[in-house]
């Protein structure tokens, strides 16, 4: 059986980016494997189900029990309030302890990209990988200069009350 087909046309400028982007690929996994492996666990913060959170007026209530990964110290979700990208709120939740529930707007106050809790530390960290900042919010290492802002929660039987 013969193909007729027409051979595949490169130009030379794709061809250079594509054997770049080969090599970039192919050099990061040789020496990074192990590197992306733990960033893609520490990063993996699922957002809330569905239908675990709702906003009533100035607090955002979180049933413990949806919300059922946050049962485990050292695990942290997501929250969305707001249905368009221009008007939504974030907001990160970390369990820091057996009895600690720490929220914060879930926006590097550097470049506004989300965070990522990392519990051995104690520490959130900046997308970007630059700027961290310890459980209060405050600034522990740049370019970041402004702290996280932190949200008052408390909580009431099996549900955790944010104060936004």
């Amino acid at each position: 059986m013969e193909c007729n087909k027409a051979p595949l046309r490169v130009s030379r400028r794709e061809f250079i980016k594509l054997s770049g982007a080969t090599v970039f690929c192919a050099y990061a996994g040789a020496v990074g494997l192990s590197a992306c492996s733990n960033w893609q666990a520490e990063c993996n913060i699922p957002h809330a189900p569905g239908g675990s959170y709702r906003r009533e007026g100035d607090k955002v209530i979180v049933s413990l029990t949806a919300a059922n990964v946050l049962r485990e110290v050292g695990a942290a979700v997501r929250l969305r309030l707001g249905h368009d990208k221009d008007s939504e709120q974030r907001i990160i939740i970390v369990r820091s302890n057996v009895d600690t529930y720490r929220a914060f707007a879930d926006r590097c106050t550097h470049n506004g990209k989300e965070l990522y809790y990392l519990h051995e530390e104690k520490v959130l960290r900046c997308y970007s990988g630059r700027s961290y900042f310890d459980l209060e919010g405050r600034v522990i290492k740049g370019p970041a200069e402004i702290a996280l802002h932190p949200f008052q929660t408390h909580q009431a039987e099996d549900e955790l009350v944010i104060e936004i």
